[in-house]
């Protein structure tokens, strides 16, 4: 059980409080505030410039203005977590503000109750997205990466966990993946944020224009089960609101390497479209490459 401490109780009164006012305004104070935190980020500012320069081969100030733009969105989705609580209250208003596009294979599945995954990435409200998918699903299920602070872990699960969402935390044994697959086995899905950095022991595949080490356990775990695995992200409309599109499955295979190559060309495909909804902080690329098993040499 996650730990409640003093933060844990201030977030969640201050989300009370926001919950009060429309919708129309809490977009635009997250995008006030948003783009105030861009001034203040420094080095993490930086970073994402660029990786915008490098990935997208921007000038300096097409990055800047693009990674003002992700700061914008990136407030709005902080206070839409907060909102989150007032959605789950008002199931209409929650259809208005998460419109769903699924492909034919997917409202199959869905019918069908045989389980599979949902590849996504750290791209639009990415907390929406699995409250969306809930709204479809009575067995949603995601991986989770611990928070440094436990306030924060609190929070956000105890979110998640009132959207109909099973929460499994990554623990250094692995049980979460255990947890994972009897959900799957039950008719579950299971949301995969698969756009991190893999470390020394990921699969290096191209992304975005570079060699980069990605995260193995996705593939793995969707070759391992045989369960399909839709593409799926969750896109701002100019309205206000989000559309959750989930595609058709990627192609079967028991590689893992040509499974990570399928997850990293989807994302890369739907970064592309909107650059500015992808979370280019990240250290995505911090690995050298040839410290990755079966990799090249640094670029």
């Amino acid at each position: 059980m996650e730990k409640t401490t003093w933060q844990y109780w201030f977030i969640l009164g201050f989300g009370r409080f926001i919950q009060l006012f429309p919708y129309s305004w809490i977009l635009r104070i997250g995008a006030v505030l948003g783009g105030a935190a861009y001034y203040f980020s420094g080095r993490h500012r930086e970073r994402g410039v660029g990786h915008i320069q490098r990935a997208l081969n921007y000038s300096e100030d097409q990055a800047r203005e693009l990674i003002k733009k992700m700061y914008r969105n990136l407030g709005r989705s902080a206070f839409e977590v907060l909102y989150t609580p007032r959605l789950v209250r008002n199931p209409k208003e929650a259809d208005e503000l998460i419109q769903l596009d699924f492909s034919p294979e997917f409202i199959e599945q869905l019918g069908q109750k045989k389980g599979g995954f949902l590849i996504t990435a750290h791209y639009g409200n990415w907390e929406w997205l699995t409250l969306g998918a809930a709204m479809a699903s009575d067995q949603m299920g995601t991986i989770v990466k611990y928070q440094p602070q436990p306030w924060v872990n609190a929070w956000l699960n105890g979110n998640r966990r009132s959207t109909g969402v099973e929460v499994f935390p990554r623990t250094p044994d692995g049980k979460e993946v255990l947890a994972g697959i009897r959900s799957l086995r039950k008719g579950g899905f299971l949301g995969l944020l698969c756009d991190q950095d893999g470390g020394n022991e990921g699969i290096v595949v191209p992304f975005l224009g570079r060699l980069s080490s990605s995260m193995a356990g996705p593939g793995s775990l969707i070759c391992r089960t045989g369960l399909p695995a839709f593409p799926s992200f969750i896109h701002r409309r100019p309205e206000g609101g989000h559309l959750l599109w989930v595609g058709k499955p990627l192609k079967p295979t028991t590689d893992v390497h040509q499974m990570t190559v399928q997850i990293q060309e989807a994302i890369e495909a739907e970064i592309r479209k909107k650059p500015d909804e992808w979370l280019w902080l990240q250290r995505r690329w911090n690995t050298p490459i040839s410290q990755t098993e079966g990799g090249a040499a640094v670029e």
